[in-house]
């Protein structure tokens, strides 16, 4: 899930069933496609049922990269992989605690980034680009915050 580049930076990378999609001009929006059920954790919830599927399966998995900065924790660790799927299925998003939404600004930032990612209908995820609006944005306050 993570790289590290040669000259030491970690780089996020969770995009292991993306593929190129084709754009429909008429409609102004990229085509979507069928890939299949798939298992395990780190999932979208239409990944685990019959359906066509896009670009935002990655944003979700995005938001488990976060998760996993964030916590240090696997999105639902606690979970088999039958009852992880069925939680996510039925809308249950990996469990943040409330702390860390406070204890400071870095965190608070990342867990909404997290949330931008984590909802259970593809439409209601943020695109890429308001994520990582919000990061520069929160990279900035962060450095002002820092600098006090």
């Amino acid at each position: 899930q993570y790289l590290r580049t040669r000259d030491g930076r970690l780089k996020l990378n969770d995009f292991n069933r993306a593929k190129p999609l084709l754009y429909d001009s008429v409609k102004g929006e990229h085509c979507k496609y069928y890939n299949g059920p798939i298992g395990g954790k780190f999932r979208a919830p239409e990944e685990f049922v019959p359906t066509v599927l896009d670009e935002k399966i990655d944003i979700f998995s995005l938001g488990n990269c976060f998760y996993g900065l964030l916590t240090g924790l696997w999105p639902l660790y606690y979970s088999s992989n039958e009852i992880a799927e069925n939680k996510l299925v039925m809308g249950q998003m990996p469990y943040i605690d409330k702390r860390y939404r406070t204890r400071s600004y870095a965190e608070g930032a990342l867990v909404k980034a997290i949330e931008m990612c984590h909802h259970r209908e593809p439409e209601d995820r943020s695109d890429i680009f308001a994520i990582v609006k919000h990061l520069r944005d929160a990279v900035e306050v962060n450095a002002e915050h820092a600098s006090r």
